[in-house]
Formats: C-alpha cells, structure tokens, sequence
C-alpha cells in the first residue's frame, strides 16, 4: 500500500497546522466554531479571491482498486468472552477518539476551502464511505467479515458521524469528554448491547499538543500521560468488551517538509509555535517523551487485566519517516 510523497506530506500537514489554533468548545463540540476557527474561514476565503489560488490547489486521488488479502472466515455463531480470543467477525461496533486525522480534515483536498470541512467518511480508522476495494479503512477491512458493523462515521462534516467522536483541533485534554460523550451516546443506541457487543476502539492524539510545544500553553510529558490514564480508566470502567487501539504519535516535525512559498510560509509561522532548529529539536525530544510515556501506560499492565478488555499500542506510524522528494514508501 503506497503512502504519499512530499507532495501529500503538504496535503496532510497543512489543515493539521491551521487547525492547531482550533481549541474545541465542550458545550457544543460538534456545531460551534470557536474564534479562531472563524478566522481561520476568512484568511481562507482571502485566498480564493487571489489570482495565485492555483498554488493551493492539489487534487484528490482515488484509490486504485484493492483485492482483499486475507481468506474470510464465516462467523461461528458463538462469541467469545475474552478479548484475546477475539476475531474480527465477532466485533460488532467500532469507535473512534482523536483529532483532525481522525475527524478527517481535509481529507479530500481539492482545494484551500477544503480545510474548514471534515471528511469522516474516509478516516482511515472509523470511515466507511465506500468499501474495502476502493477505500481500505479499518471499518471497510471489518466489513469484509461483519457486514452489520455498526458505528463507522460516513460522509462529511456531521452528516453521519457514527461513532467518530473525534474533534478537528483537539488535545489531549478533549480526550476525556470525547469518550464520556461515546459512552452515553452507546447507552442510548437501540441497535448497540454495551455489555455484550465487542467494540473496536481506535485512540488517536497528541499532534496539536506537540504543536504547542513552543507556547506558553503547552502541556507537560506528565499533563499528557494523566490525561491518556484517565480517559482509559474512565473506558475500562464503562465500556466493557472492548479492544483499545492506542496508535504511537508521528514525527510532527515533518511539518517542516512543507510547500514554503510566501502565503504558506506566513500562515505557519502564525500558527504553529516552532521555526527555530533549536525549536524543532526540543518538539522532537517531547515527541520522543510523549511516546515513551505511552509506552510506559501500556506496558504498566494496568489495561490488561480482564479479559474483557485491553489496550493494544499500535506503532506504524512513529515507524515511518517521511519519504524524500520525489519517492514514495511502500
């Protein structure tokens, strides 16, 4: 499976970088635009009305056509009761924390304006637009064995978001109230049995709060370590049958691998905190410590004993740096 070049590199941490100002509102977290998000909206309008729009301007892909890898087993019919004897026939609901990458902004960039509008169906851990052939997220994959799953967000913005609670220009700090709003939101779904229904849960975040690791806001390696252990209590508590992805932070410096042409380079330096080498190098060593320290959750034991939950660290993307100009990693 082919990921971007440079090229996509730009598409990918261009909307992650505007939206690093975008701190979400609890009481309305899905509808309300905070300031900042609005003054996003005008600087990108400011760019529809120049002559030089072009230079924002990077077409959205499809995929080429996927046959599906694995052999498909048929159900059994009889459901496990422990998480290490799951399949993925047996999982009935799945679910989604996160921020931008998982909300899905600006996934379908066409062009600037695409950065105000969330594409949930393609979330590449909780979109179902499509199906496996030609979008291979984690839900098309889960539908190859269980075509009644049930939560995988479609569509854009808010048409249809399932259970992607996930919230464009969220911290970690959002995290707790994501999950406390997942969980009330199951209680009161007709089609899902929380205590008996396994649920694959995918937890994406951190970007933004390596974003603001050059403001005065910017939360501590501890700050963030409390507030992933305190989101996982509240779900061990209330969500049983439950699978828990927990997926590595990136290498967000690579946000310096982008397009640097005048409006860009000004709309970077404004939003996100560090320029300097200097900067960047102290960005890589809190990456460095945000990772270790979701290591360490993991590895304490804590989440991994009942067997009717766990949390499983998922490290492919703190594996992958970015390809050089002009090639692509496989």
């Amino acid at each position: 499976m082919t990921i971007s070049s440079k090229s996509r590199i730009s598409l990918m941490f261009l909307p992650c970088c505007l939206l690093a100002l975008c701190t979400p509102s609890l009481a309305d977290p899905f509808d309300q635009l905070t300031e900042k998000m609005r003054i996003i909206e005008d600087v990108v309008s400011g760019f529809t009305d120049m002559n030089s729009t072009d230079m924002f301007i990077l077409p959205f892909e499809p995929l080429r056509s996927y046959n599906f890898p694995c052999q498909v087993e048929p159900p059994t019919g009889e459901v496990p009761t422990s998480v290490h004897k799951l399949r993925p026939s047996d999982v009935k609901v799945i679910a989604a924390l996160g921020d931008s990458f998982t909300a899905g902004r600006s996934a379908k960039y066409d062009n600037v304006k695409a950065i105000l509008h969330d594409y949930r169906g393609v979330s590449w851990s909780i979109g179902g637009d499509e199906s496996y052939s030609t979008l291979p997220t984690l839900p098309n994959i889960l539908r190859m064995y269980n075509s009644d799953l049930h939560g995988y967000s479609k569509g854009v913005d808010n048409q249809h978001i399932g259970y992607n609670m996930a919230i464009s220009g969220a911290r970690t700090f959002d995290i707790i109230q994501q999950a406390y709003l997942l969980v009330q939101k199951m209680r009161l779904d007709p089609l899902v049995d929380i205590e008996n229904d396994w649920k694959v849960l995918t937890i994406f975040i951190g970007g933004n709060d390596l974003l603001d690791t050059c403001r005065v806001i910017a939360s501590s390696t501890e700050m963030y370590a409390n507030n992933i252990k305190t989101t996982l209590e509240y779900l061990l508590v209330n969500l049983p049958r439950t699978f828990v992805n927990l997926v590595q932070l990136f290498n967000v410096e690579l946000i310096r691998q982008l397009p640097r042409g005048p409006i860009c380079s000004m709309i970077i330096r404004s939003i996100c905190s560090c320029e300097s080498e200097d900067e960047m190098r102290k960005m890589s060593r809190r990456r460095e410590d945000f990772q270790a320290a979701l290591q360490g959750i993991v590895d304490s034991g804590r989440f991994d004993r009942r067997d009717d939950f766990t949390v499983v660290l998922q490290p492919f993307l703190s594996r992958h740096p970015a390809a050089p100009q002009g090639q692509e990693q496989q």
